[in-house]
C-alpha cells in the first residue's frame, strides 16, 4: 500500500496532461533508477545490457553531473552499442582569440567524416566557443542560428564544469542538441581546455544525433528482443531511486 503511487497522489498524472517518469537522475541514483527511466523512455535491456549501461553511467557521467538529463542517459545506450559506427571525428582545431582588441575570436577545424571524408572550415563568433562550435557545424553541413548553409540545430544545453580545484582542474562540458524534427541528444567531453572540452561534448553530441536517425527503432528492437531471450530485470517501482 505505501509503495502504491496513488496512495500519495490525489490524482494521475495523465489526467492533468503530465506524461513519463518524474524520477530526476543524479550522483545517488542506483541500478534500479537507471532502469526505470530507460523503460520510461521505451527502452528495454536485459540484465547483461543493463549491467553495461549503469557500469558507464557509474563511470562516466554519475560523478560529473549534479543532475542528469534523460538525453545524457540515452547517450551512453548510443555509446555502448553503437559507437562503433560514429561517423565523426575532430582532426584538429585552432581558436584564435585577442584580448583588449575589436577583433572577433576565429576557429579553424578539421573534422574528418566517415562518408564525406576530411573537411575544414572556418568560422568567428562572439567567444572562443561560439567560434569552435560554428566551425565544426559548419564542416559537417550544419548551422547554428539563422544564417548559413546546412540543416539548422538548436543547442538546448551548454554548461562547463570543473573536476577538482585550482587552475589545472579539468573542465568538463555538456551540451544537448535539437535538430529541426525536435529530436534531441546530449553530449560531454572532458580536457585540460575548456574549447576542447566543448568541441569534444559537441562532436559526442552529433555522433550521438547521426545514428539515433538511422538506426534507434532497429537498436531498440534488438535489445527489447534479447530482454525477452535473456531475461530482464523486474519492472522497478516508480519510487524507487
Amino acid at each position: 500500500m505505501i509503495a502504491h503511487r496513488l496512495t500519495y497522489e490525489i490524482m494521475d498524472r495523465e489526467s492533468v496532461g503530465w506524461s513519463g517518469s518524474a524520477i530526476v537522475l543524479g550522483k545517488h541514483s542506483g541500478r534500479h533508477a537507471v532502469d526505470y527511466k530507460l523503460r520510461s523512455r521505451g527502452w528495454r535491456l536485459s540484465r547483461s545490457a543493463l549491467n553495461r549501461v549503469f557500469e558507464r553511467f557509474r563511470i562516466e557521467i554519475k560523478d560529473v553531473l549534479r543532475r542528469i538529463p534523460d538525453e545524457y542517459l540515452e547517450g551512453i545506450i548510443y555509446d555502448e552499442f553503437l559507437g562503433s559506427e560514429y561517423p565523426y571525428r575532430v582532426v584538429s582545431a585552432q581558436v584564435s582569440s585577442l584580448y583588449g582588441t575589436s577583433l572577433r575570436p576565429i576557429s579553424q577545424v578539421e573534422v574528418e567524416d566517415r562518408r564525406a571524408g576530411r573537411q575544414v572550415a572556418v568560422a568567428v563568433g562572439v567567444g572562443s566557443v561560439d567560434a569552435a562550435f560554428k566551425a565544426v557545424a559548419q564542416a559537417l553541413g550544419f548551422r547554428f542560428g539563422e544564417e548559413g548553409e546546412g540543416e539548422r540545430l538548436r543547442l538546448v544545453d551548454f554548461h562547463i564544469d570543473a573536476l577538482g580545484k585550482g587552475t589545472e582542474a579539468e573542465g568538463v562540458c555538456g551540451v544537448i542538441l535539437e535538430d529541426a524534427s525536435g529530436r534531441r541528444t546530449a553530449g560531454l567531453g572532458r580536457d585540460g581546455d575548456i574549447v576542447a572540452a566543448g568541441i569534444k561534448a559537441l562532436i559526442n553530441a552529433l555522433n550521438r544525433l547521426s545514428v539515433a536517425r538511422e538506426k534507434e527503432t532497429e537498436l531498440r528492437e534488438r535489445l527489447a528482443q534479447e530482454a525477452e531471450t535473456e531475461g530482464e530485470e523486474p519492472a522497478p517501482r516508480a519510487m524507487c531511486q
